[in-house]
């Protein structure tokens, strides 16, 4: 997360920097439970691990390969790159015609024709490039279609002692609507639970942000979730975001307390919302206006 050195070295002091680059996923976990992302980084576990969660190491995808499609996540990742790749032009055209433009587009990027695999991620994929959202998309046109956009946000000014914070992260879906309106579509290759969007609305805020300094700060943007496996994965917005001004009000805060973490300023506290598995009942308890 630091810009030039690691940031817990060896000797275990920790690294100052004069500017932090952080993952939206990093500051997330951080959201979640500043204790386990301290204990992350600090033996170097992800913070599932560190919480004492199921763990198992990710699987290696090396360039131009989709990795070991049994793995849930490498058949998620081979959805994307076919959202990514597949020609807009052909998004919301008719099934059989759909089909084939996919089965090409999964040949090219070297997924096993007849695999049940490949069939799975290529059903999931024509599910949502025939929704009336997708339509609208390929009506719109590239100009005003953007995939897999990257962005670099800055939180914080750097100068006076304190570093420059930046957010990364990568959008799926970012389309240029009609009435000034930006929508932001985040793909999920599941189902939803009884929990709705809440589980995603952190990234969800984080991408509205982003889309919404791109604007120049003059767009409405919703953003919300597609969940592929879904029979009509058209996406659901999350009604419940507050107004991008204070995102970035919560965001920045949140990363802020994220960097003094990292250099070991000041002490490491707990949301009253965490779920940790670990430190999640001890933040209730420790919330104001609870025990004894």
């Amino acid at each position: 997360t630091t810009s030039s050195t690691k940031a817990w070295p060896l000797d275990g002091t920790p690294a100052v920097a004069s500017e932090y680059v952080i993952p939206v996923t990093h500051l997330q976990d951080f959201a979640r439970c500043p204790v386990c992302y301290r204990d992350a980084r600090r033996f170097g576990l992800s913070p599932a691990r560190a919480a004492g969660s199921e763990w198992r190491e990710e699987p290696l995808i090396l360039a131009g390969d989709l990795g070991p499609m049994g793995d849930p996540r490498a058949r998620g990742s081979a959805a994307h790159r076919l959202l990514e790749t597949v020609p807009l032009s052909e998004w919301g055209t008719p099934a059989l015609q759909l089909e084939v433009a996919l089965s090409e587009q999964a040949w090219a990027e070297g997924l096993r024709p007849g695999a049940r695999e490949t069939s799975e991620v290529v059903g999931r994929v024509s599910g949502f490039l025939q929704t009336r959202f997708a339509r609208a998309c390929s009506e719109r046109g590239e100009g005003l279609v953007q995939r897999e956009l990257p962005f670099l946000l800055r939180l914080q000014e750097g100068g006076s002692g304190e570093p420059a914070i930046f957010l990364k992260g990568t959008m799926d879906l970012l389309v240029e609507e009609a009435g000034g309106v930006v929508s932001v579509v985040d793909y999920k290759s599941g189902r939803p639970t009884a929990a709705g969007l809440l589980p995603y609305r952190f990234q969800l805020s984080a991408y509205a942000l982003a889309a919404w300094e791109l604007s120049g700060r003059r767009a409405r943007v919703r953003a919300g979730v597609s969940f592929l496996s879904e029979a009509h994965p058209e996406p659901c917005w999350d009604e419940a975001l507050p107004h991008p001004e204070a995102l970035a009000e919560v965001l920045t805060k949140q990363a802020r307390a994220l960097v003094q973490t990292l250099i070991g300023h000041g002490p490491v506290t707990l949301p009253s919302t965490s779920d940790c598995p670990v430190h999640g009942e001890q933040a209730a308890a420790d919330a104001p206006g609870t025990g004894a």
